[in-house]
């Protein structure tokens, strides 16, 4: 077994949090900090920006991208750079949806905001929940965020889709694919993190 596929073992990637969300018109969804797992965005369709604290730059996140936060910070998603923000624990509960527990393998819920006619967004956004991140280097060494453009990465946009449609589903087995897929997009994501070694927050990995 090579040092990654070590690393990415003791990560004990337990759960897979899906949350679809259909954002029309102006919105914001502010997340709160997660500090065992990396919250993930995975932009179906439309257009969205991620904001960090202490950010001077927003990220600008397109169709088909993909955008995990490794060390769980706070962060929020945007309609736009000044577009007002609710909590997304606040935005379950109107739906009436409830947090799920850092236990769940699998849990998926569906919510829409505002009418449709301007400016669709569609995107999943969830959590990979670890056993022991803020103990493991791989974790601790990975850059604020990571994006994962389409453009950049061809493989990305059917395997969203391919989700997307798993998601959708009811057929037997659907939350075991799902999860499965998820896991690859995580692998992807820390192959891309490879890739940018500049990124680093520190010199270990490289």
């Amino acid at each position: 077994m090579n040092t990654l596929d070590y690393l990415l073992e003791q990560l004990k990637l337990k759960s897979s949090i899906f949350c679809q969300l259909t954002l029309n018109g102006h919105w914001g969804v502010a997340k709160a900090p997660h500090p065992h797992g990396a919250p993930f965005h995975l932009l179906l369709s439309g257009d969205a920006w991620l904001r960090l604290p202490g950010e001077q730059q927003l990220i600008h996140l397109r169709e088909g991208d993909m955008v995990m936060i490794p060390a769980g910070h706070r962060h929020d998603l945007l309609s736009k750079p000044d577009a007002r923000t609710v909590e997304f624990t606040q935005l379950l509960a109107s739906h009436g949806h409830t947090r799920a527990g850092s236990n769940a393998r699998f849990h998926a819920t569906r919510i829409a905001v505002g009418q449709p006619g301007e400016g669709q967004t569609k995107l999943v956004t969830g959590i990979f929940n670890f056993g022991e991140s803020l103990r493991n280097p791989l974790v601790t060494a990975l850059p604020d965020y990571l994006h994962l453009s389409a453009e950049d990465n061809p493989w990305l946009p059917p395997s969203l889709t391919l989700l997307s449609e798993e998601l959708d589903s009811e057929l037997p087995g659907m939350s075991t694919i799902a999860v499965r897929l998820a896991d690859i997009l995580f692998v992807q994501a820390i192959r891309h993190a490879l890739s940018q070694r500049h990124h680093f927050n520190a010199g270990w990995l490289n």
